[in-house]
């Protein structure tokens, strides 16, 4: 079995595309620029927000009544709300966090890959 940080000769290719050159110099300006940008954040907070929706619809709807006579009958409605922005802050934190590390083990992956196909092109000429 291959080490995380090792590929298969059948991995690597005569070259990178297209698509991995450009992910390398969006990858690279993104990492300096800090992990929480805006749009992740958004993204993850949307996502809670879905979540939360299908939580009030499933209230309404009556679909399990015994939750839904709790609900109507001693539950606050600022608890929902405030039960409803804590998941969606707490699944814009994570989300954020995910996509940070699936980019940056992309461009790990990438990285060695480029450093194996400048050896191999270095040893070849």
């Amino acid at each position: 079995m291959h080490s995380p940080r090792q590929f298969p000769d059948h991995y690597l290719c005569a070259m990178l595309d297209k698509a991995e050159e450009d992910f390398l110099v969006f990858w690279e300006q993104r990492r300096s620029a800090g992990m929480n940008h805006p749009l992740t954040l958004i993204k993850g907070f949307s996502l809670g927000l879905a979540i939360g929706l299908g939580v009030v619809l499933m209230l309404e709807m009556g679909w399990y009544q015994r939750a839904d006579m709790v609900a109507h009958g001693k539950m606050n409605a600022w608890v929902l709300l405030i039960g409803i922005t804590l998941i969606a802050g707490f699944l814009s934190f994570f989300y954020s966090r995910y996509r940070w590390e699936m980019n940056e083990q992309h461009y790990q992956e990438i990285s060695i890959k480029k450093k194996k196909l400048s050896q191999q092109s270095d040893q070849t000429v």
